[in-house]
């Protein structure tokens, strides 16, 4: 087919052209993303292992009540990749000893991948959420590995570009042995991309498990936060959307309401940037990294991964990142899982389903400003009704557990 030859000469192509950057930014992991591994995952490869991957932090977590739905009784060692380093850490945090080893992902390129597989020659593959890699899908059909989807989702971007390329998008899909969907409307995409229905098993949402798990844990390293003002806190933020959190914060300050500030970058690089506009609407700002157990702050900004779920229990309301700017927003369910009132902008793409669902139950507001967002936190200041409708949060993660299981019962059949 022309478009699967393109995209084959194209990624192996732009490998080539960009090398000297790849080599510089990927450094880390730089030979196992070539598919070059070192004795130890030979070792493991020579015994069958079953291989999961989840891009980043979001897909790790889902990708954890799977790990536990899994069991301790398995025919081969367990392998997670990951592509980023925060995914990676983040998977070290959760899955801790229940992975064998956690490696970076390979990159596309025909020739890489072919290597990865002959060295890693798993059993089955799982794959989280979006993560869909055409050569890698072509090569494990090829051996009659079987590979599955879980927890999977479609955002509007791969739906503008399957419509494009709809053939090779429905080839590539179709190379799964399942897909294993988070809903009903995921599966309505799926088909208009041209899957296979038989291939379609809609389970739910596979992160709630897993968070709920968490629930149970206890935070490491953590300040008190004491008994001082109110906090809000904005979670999963990405640039452009703290400016608005801060004018927000500040509005509500200007009115004489003693209020403190969380701000959860996406990317915890940016952390440093953060602060220094911070400091702009406080005195005092700090690091989390900085901050010693009982030290004070108007403005806390978080510079580590793996702390966020464990900070919405202490905030009056919580702004959902990624959806005031166009990124498609970010999973609901943790500050939900809290019964915290949740506030999020109008670009939850990603996560349409979820955020339909919370606001029809009073859990969460939508807001477009900053005079949008002090209106809704003044009214979590002013009205405990707001926290008894976020309460129904709780029970709406609860009524989704259990989708990882399902899907685990029936790809323990292909074993």
């Amino acid at each position: 087919m022309f478009a699967a030859g393109l995209y084959r000469w194209g990624i192996t192509g732009g490998y080539f052209l960009l090398y000297p950057w790849l080599r510089k930014k990927y450094a880390p992991g730089f030979d196992e993303r070539r598919g070059i591994y070192d004795e130890g995952l030979k070792a493991l490869g020579e015994q069958r292992p079953l291989w999961v991957h989840g891009v980043s932090v979001g897909e790790v977590q889902s990708a954890a009540s799977l790990v536990e739905a899994m069991g301790e009784e398995l025919p081969g060692p367990l392998l997670f990749s990951t592509i980023t380093p925060t995914g990676r850490r983040m998977g070290e945090l959760l899955l801790g000893s229940r992975v064998d080893r956690f490696f970076y992902y390979p990159w596309d390129v025909p020739r890489m991948v072919r290597a990865a597989v002959n060295t890693l020659n798993p059993r089955i593959y799982i794959t989280l959420e979006t993560e869909v890699w055409p050569s890698l899908l072509e090569e494990l059909q090829a051996r009659k590995i079987p590979a599955f989807l879980v927890n999977g989702r479609f955002s509007h971007r791969t739906l503008a570009r399957g419509k494009r390329w709809k053939q090779f998008y429905a080839q590539t899909l179709n190379r799964f042995e399942k897909l294993y969907l988070r809903s009903d409307e995921e599966k309505l995409r799926a088909l208009s991309l041209g899957v296979n229905p038989e291939k379609i098993r809609v389970t739910g949402e596979s992160k709630a498990g897993a968070i709920l798990a968490r629930k149970a844990q206890k935070p490491e390293n953590l300040p008190s936060f004491g008994e001082g003002p109110p906090i809000f806190l904005g979670g999963s933020t990405h640039s452009g959307e703290e400016s608005v959190l801060l004018a927000a914060y500040e509005a509500l300050r200007r009115e004489g309401d003693k209020v403190r500030l969380i701000l959860v970058p996406r990317h915890p690089e940016r952390a440093a940037e953060v602060a220094k506009e911070a400091r702009e609407y406080a005195s005092s700002v700090r690091l989390l990294s900085e901050c010693p157990g009982e030290a004070s702050w108007d403005i806390l900004v978080v510079d580590r991964i793996g702390v966020l779920f464990y900070l919405y229990p202490r905030a009056r309301g919580a702004f959902i990142g990624g959806s005031l700017v166009p990124r498609g927003g970010q999973n609901l369910l943790e500050p939900a899982a809290w019964g915290v009132p949740i506030q999020h902008g109008p670009h939850m793409e990603d996560f349409a389903p979820l955020a339909r669902d919370l606001k029809e139950r009073g859990c969460s507001r939508e807001i477009s400003s900053a005079e949008d967002l002090a209106r809704e936190w003044r009214a979590c200041l002013q009205d405990p009704g707001r926290g008894e409708e976020a309460k129904r949060g709780i029970a709406y993660v609860e009524s989704l557990d259990g989708a990882s299981r399902k899907a685990w019962e029936e790809i323990r059949g292909y074993l």
